[in-house]
């Protein structure tokens, strides 16, 4: 994970089970002012791994227009 962060010139990696994009928004627009309909400008990035269900993993859409994830 390290690896893959840093070739992709990520500075950070948070490594966790809950909803991670909206945790990010959240950090990420906590110092905005005004109404924003788009969210936060910083770019999330997401991989997930290992999931323990078979079920279709949902996203709640309320983390923003910039992001990317892989499975």
């Amino acid at each position: 994970m390290v690896e893959t962060m840093r070739m992709e010139g990520h500075t950070a990696l948070v490594h966790t089970a809950g909803d991670i994009l909206a945790t990010m928004e959240a950090v990420g627009s906590k110092e905005a002012t005004g109404f924003n309909t788009y969210g936060s400008v910083d770019n999330k990035q997401v991989y997930i791994y290992g999931g323990l269900y078979f079920s279709p993993t949902l996203l709640n859409r309320a983390f923003g227009m910039t992001w990317s994830g892989s499975v």
